[in-house]
């Protein structure tokens, strides 16, 4: 999650800091998660909401496939 989250992060700089970027990013991401990532995802706590974008990006994405279990 967080190669996805940094990809998002370095997206949304490329784009003149435009959070929509990586927020579609980290949704591509989420549609490409496969049942097993999300399985080990639940073996970990939940990213926490960090001060900065990419680690609210991690949260977002961590948080989304919380829900696909």
């Amino acid at each position: 999650m967080r190669a996805a989250a940094g990809a998002a992060y370095a997206a949304e700089l490329r784009a003149d800091g435009n959070p929509a970027v990586g927020d579609a990013v980290i949704e591509q991401a989420h549609q490409r998660a496969t049942l097993v990532l999300v399985d080990v995802g639940h073996r970990y706590s939940p990213a926490l909401l960090g001060k900065g974008r990419a680690a609210n990006l991690m949260n977002t994405l961590d948080t989304s496939l919380r829900t696909l279990r």
